[in-house]
């Protein structure tokens, strides 16, 4: 999870800081993580929680994290940092959520090449059972 979203959100500022230049560096700093993964993700990649997912669904609903970056960040922050009224989920939540963001990785970096092609769905369980399909932005 940690590594997943460390991923996220240096491939977010080499694209929409560096790359497109769409957000300002000090602005995208001051930012939290979901909000980063959220401006990445934009307009290829469909935010909210995938069904499929059902695990990670009901603690969505539960602690009202609304999209897909709000869960994975929340439940990376932890285990990456100390606070108090941490969320108590299912293993399966945290299997689900890490599958989320290796998924919002992987699509993040074929949207920032330009791939239109077909990719596998590792939302999905098995992975060979989702198959491949085109990619959300083809």
């Amino acid at each position: 999870m940690t590594l997943s979203q460390a991923a996220l959100e240096l491939l977010g500022t080499a694209v929409v800081v560096d790359r497109d230049q769409t957000i300002p560096f000090p602005k995208w700093d001051k930012q939290n993580a979901a909000w980063r993964v959220r401006r990445l993700l934009r307009g290829t990649i469909p935010l909210s929680v995938p069904k499929n997912l059902a695990t990670l669904n009901q603690p969505s609903a539960t602690h009202a994290w609304g999209d897909g970056p709000t869960a994975v960040a929340n439940l990376r922050n932890t285990v990456s940092h100390w606070t108090t009224g941490k969320p108590r989920v299912d293993t399966q939540v945290w299997v689900e959520s890490a599958q989320l963001a290796l998924h919002y990785l992987e699509m993040a970096l074929l949207s920032s090449i330009g791939y239109t092609g077909r990719a596998i769905d590792r939302t999905v369980q098995p992975i060979s059972a989702g198959g491949s399909t085109r990619v959300p932005w083809a």
